[in-house]
């Protein structure tokens, strides 16, 4: 059976490639060394995305593959290109050497086969480690490209089809113990989305697969998902209306965990102010072979006050799809003795954005939600995490915005406030900081140097739900220097943690202090 559908989705990806020409090239590259993100996107045109937390998925942690993250949900118009050399031509070669005996390869070049425009990527990372078995391995390969279909094709002439095929290896020790067991982690996901339009109506729809296996370190555990999903849209008149459906066949340690999604909306103006209901069904299925029946519901708002000022907000009610592969990513020292079961989020949120220039931008903004079976991570034992699903509810606030100051440079800066509460005992959730900061300034001197100064802060945060265990809070500050030696060659150098604070991203295990990189790139 599970080859029977590897085969399917193979072929899905091969009727939608075969016989496309290539559009315009991408600037793949600097895709790939600024970093992806995964955002959830609220509302209308001034979209803002959910805030992740940052650090607590690890700048410092080494085992996770952060790639310069975006912090800050504000952008101008177009935000200035103060990096130098980011984009660039036929491919690239960088490599690093910095603490702990931490070396790192990145690799990259794109090419014109049959018209097609190919990006391929690598990375392969190692290091010693900080501490006594901490040293790690991690290895990426990929490739990504974009095509225009021709019109020959039916629905899918015009259209714009992306591929993404990615390899990930990671290989290290559960360090909080002596005895340090091994671990190794092998992910790959492809990825194929078309994007166009047939008969007036626009749509996006693709298929998906994915395979993941953990090793060493107790029992293996195998998770395999293939999936699709279609999202149509019209308009009429001023108004905008369409729908959606997506399923995941998703199998975790031979039990399926299944999800699939259908919903509607319709988008209109009343008095200068849009709103957009929705309204849909899920259906999940939880490892455990329990399953939840749910209506999403989802009322948008947003109204532009005047050119410079909008306010936006909004009520939900749905569950979240999340696999096993996000959790490992999020905490790689996850037990082998855990389940998949899917939150239900209440949310209500209110945001107002005020935006005089694209240099200065300030937002603001409140969330209350109420979660069902949130996931939280326990300790098991000293150097694994189980997952628990616990009743929670968030409240949070936060303020940010940029400045940008010709010839002196660019700030930026977030707070965020989040009160939280598990509901069977009203203690803090576990690993949720109640304040966080982060701070930036970026300028570019001489046309030939790039300066980046931040400053992150992380409150206090509870390991456990009885809140006995107390990590302690931390700071981040850092510095990331670039030079342009020639058109050909740059250089850079960067350093975190510079006041070497004792940093604990999770229970038992203790990150790098002051650490540091010398990296060199050539172009060709």
């Amino acid at each position: 059976m599970r080859n029977f559908i590897v085969i399917v989705f193979w072929t899905f990806c091969f009727v939608q490639l075969y016989g496309q020409t290539a559009s315009q090239p991408l600037e793949l590259p600097n895709f790939i060394i600024e970093g992806k993100e995964q955002i959830d996107v609220q509302i209308g045109t001034k979209q803002t995305p959910f805030f992740p937390t940052y650090l607590s998925r690890g700048t410092i942690d080494s085992l996770i593959v952060v790639e310069k993250p975006r912090n800050y949900i504000i952008f101008p118009v177009k935000f200035p290109e103060t990096v130098i050399a980011r984009k660039f031509p036929s491919g690239y070669l960088s490599g690093s050497l910095g603490s702990f005996l931490t070396g790192n390869l990145n690799f990259g070049y794109s090419i014109n086969y049959h018209d097609y425009d190919i990006f391929t990527f690598g990375d392969i990372n190692a290091s010693k480690g900080h501490l006594e078995n901490a040293g790690y391995m991690k290895i990426k390969i990929g490739a990504q490209s974009e095509y225009l279909a021709p019109d020959k094709f039916y629905i899918f002439g015009g259209s714009k089809t992306t591929t993404n095929l990615e390899l990930n290896y990671r290989n290290y020790k559960l360090y909080a113990i002596n005895t340090a067991p091994k671990r190794s982690q092998l992910d790959f996901g492809a990825n194929v989305t078309s994007v166009g339009n047939f008969e007036g109506f626009d749509f996006r729809t693709g298929g998906r697969l994915g395979i993941f296996h953990q090793g060493g370190g107790g029992k293996d555990l195998n998770e395999n998902t293939i999936g699709g999903f279609l999202e149509v849209q019209n308009s009429y008149i001023k108004n905008q209306y369409g729908g959606r459906v997506s399923v995941d066949f998703r199998s975790f340690e031979g039990n399926s965990a299944n999800f699939f999604e259908i919903a509607g909306f319709y988008k209109f103006e009343i008095n200068h102010v849009d709103i957009k209901p929705e309204i849909g069904l899920q259906l999940a299925h939880s490892s455990k072979g329990n399953t939840e029946p749910m209506v999403l519901v989802a009322l948008l708002i947003e109204k532009n006050i005047n050119e410079n000022l909008a306010v936006f907000g909004g009520f939900s009610n749905r569950l979240k799809n999340k696999s096993f592969h996000n959790f490992a990513f999020e905490n790689p020292y996850l037990s082998d003795s855990t389940y998949l079961d899917y939150t239900n989020f209440t949310e209500i949120s209110g945001n107002l954005k005020f935006q005089p220039t694209k240099d200065f931008t300030t937002a603001f903004g409140t969330k209350f939600i109420y979660a069902k079976r949130y996931p939280v991570f326990l300790n098991s034992s000293t150097e694994t995490f189980k997952l628990d699903y616990l009743d929670a509810t968030f409240f949070e606030i936060y303020a940010e915005g940029y400045r940008i100051v010709p010839s002196v440079g660019d700030f930026s800066g977030r707070i965020d406030l989040d009160i939280s509460t598990l509901t069977n005992n009203k203690n803090e959730v576990p690993y949720t900081p109640m304040l966080k900061v982060r701070l930036d300034y970026r300028r570019k001197f001489f046309e030939k140097v790039f300066l980046n100064a931040f400053a992150e802060y992380i409150g206090k945060r509870y390991a456990d739900a009885e809140n006995r265990v107390q990590l302690d809070a931390y700071n981040n500050l850092g510095l990331l220097v670039e030079y342009s030696i020639s058109n050909l060659w740059f250089a850079s150098f960067e350093i975190q943690n510079l006041l070497n604070s004792n940093v604990m991203v999770w229970n038992n295990y203790k990150e790098r202090g002051q650490n540091f990189q010398f990296n060199l790139t050539y172009k060709f």
